[in-house]
């Protein structure tokens, strides 16, 4: 399994969640994610951590300059193709997805268009200027991410598990990549170094949306968003329980939906 997709939903951890499985891979590889890139993978499109859409072609090109018993992590916020869910279920690709409470993401994604534009120039969240504009990018991110969740042999990873136990996070993702063996190693480092490596991971709080966010947009955006929510919810709970955080997931989702209703009274 030397190809690894890191999908998530924009602003899910996901960033966070690819360079464990990029610095796992390091250590499996026995090369610096940059040295190994140069060494075999050369300069053009493969040997890219990032791309938009994973193209059957672009994949098929990278595996066929990988070496043997190497590993080369694929970020991606795209679409699965079929061809790409076959090979995840035959286990010849291995892949892993994130999700988050939509209203978290919507406004991540007005805090990102923000910093995108004031460093100037284009960049993935530059033109995120309006609640309209970032509801619409994450209603398609979540479509995207519950495509990838629902194929077999996909790890997912809800954004709750991320926030309460990162050091089970990359356990999680070492071993489903095949790299079990460099869990402590990539704990350590991200012990040492904690998230400063990883310019995308801001604040790292869940149900942010609840203290940053005034109830009446609150309000509005849950019913626009009421579907997604109901579906991240389901899969967010039935996650944390399969992994053992049943009450610490009961708690932190009591504590959303007691604020929600204080806030629910006070605008009605």
């Amino acid at each position: 399994m030397p190809l690894i997709l890191a999908h998530g939903m924009p602003k899910s951890g996901s960033t966070f969640l690819a360079q464990v499985a990029i610095w796992a891979a390091a250590y499996g590889n026995g090369f610096g994610p940059s040295e190994f890139k140069k060494k075999f993978l050369g300069v053009g499109d493969t040997a890219r951590n990032f791309v938009v859409e994973p193209t059957d072609d672009l994949i098929d090109d990278i595996e066929r300059q990988l070496p043997e018993g190497k590993f080369h992590v694929l970020k991606t916020h795209g679409k699965i193709t079929p061809k790409i869910r076959s090979r995840i279920r035959d286990r010849s690709i291995v892949a892993f997805t994130s999700f988050r409470d939509p209203r978290d993401c919507v406004l991540s994604f007005m805090d990102a268009g923000e910093r995108d534009r004031a460093s100037g120039g284009s960049q993935a969240f530059t033109d995120v200027t309006t609640i309209k504009t970032a509801l619409k990018r994450v209603k398609f991110s979540w479509e995207t991410a519950r495509e990838w969740a629902g194929c077999d042999g996909v790890l997912t990873i809800p954004y709750y598990l991320t926030v309460t136990d990162k050091n089970h996070c990359v356990e999680l993702i070492c071993h489903h990549i095949g790299l079990g063996e460099t869990t402590r190693s990539v704990q350590k480092m991200f012990k040492q170094e904690g998230l400063v490596r990883n310019s995308q991971y801001n604040k790292g709080i869940a149900d942010r949306f609840l203290t940053d966010l005034p109830p009446k947009r609150i309000k509005r955006m849950t019913l626009r968003l009421e579907k997604e929510i109901r579906e991240i919810d389901e899969l967010t709970k039935n996650r944390m329980t399969e992994l053992g955080y049943r009450l610490i997931h009961k708690s932190m989702h009591a504590r959303r939906e007691r604020i929600l209703a204080g806030m629910t009274d006070s605008v009605t």
